[in-house]
């Protein structure tokens, strides 16, 4: 058996609305391991201490300041995006 997450995401780009949708399908017993690694990427990537904080939202991940914030040295959102894909990876 598999879980489906489906989730989408939408921001201005040039003034035109634009949306990403994304979907990730995970084995039922790889599920805990895997909200593990999520977490831990929260935690030592963004600094999270309670399961509510930071949030890891594509619109914030991916968003210019980041990109910037990459350019001139260090972006921890795309750091804790790149270690999400990594995860994704590693639970096929």
């Amino acid at each position: 058996m598999v879980l489906l997450f489906v989730d989408e995401t939408w921001q201005t780009v040039g003034g035109q609305r634009v949306a990403a949708l994304g979907a990730v399908a995970i084995r039922q017993a790889h599920y805990n391991d895997f909200c593990r690694r999520v977490y831990g990427i929260r935690r030592d990537v963004l600094g999270a201490t309670e399961l509510h904080e930071a949030e890891l939202k594509g619109a914030k991940c991916f968003a210019n300041r980041a990109f910037r914030a990459r350019a001139e040295g260090d972006s921890r959102l795309l750091d804790a995006a790149d270690k999400v894909f990594d995860a994704l990876e590693a639970f096929d």
